[in-house]
């Protein structure tokens, strides 16, 4: 398989930067994050979980609004290139499960 986005990530020197379409991106260990929530759980419980979901729904929310305008997607199509590229940078294979384009989350 042909990774695009591992092609065109760019690193900016200056500031220890990794990007894609101006979008900054980090390398972490799974291994880091999973022991990161474990933790944030102990001492927080279901709070810790809400957080965690609440921070990746607003990450991918400003991702998507972003790859949106750079490519003109539509609401389906930026699902699908969001799906292919979680793939491409490392978070396992991703199937969508349902979508309702007249539902609206907030």
């Amino acid at each position: 398989m042909d990774n695009e986005i591992l092609r065109e990530l760019h690193f900016d020197k200056e500031t220890g930067g990794l990007f894609y379409q101006e979008v900054r991106y980090l390398l972490i260990r799974p291994e880091t994050l999973m022991a990161f929530q474990k933790a944030i759980e102990k001492e927080m419980g279901e709070k810790a979980s809400q957080i965690f979901y609440q921070s990746g729904f607003e990450g991918g929310s400003l991702s998507s609004k972003k790859y949106q305008e750079a490519f003109g997607f539509s609401d389906t199509q930026i699902i699908h290139f969001m799906i292919e590229m979680g793939s491409q940078i490392g978070w396992g294979k991703c199937e969508l499960e349902r979508f309702d384009p007249s539902e609206h989350i907030t």
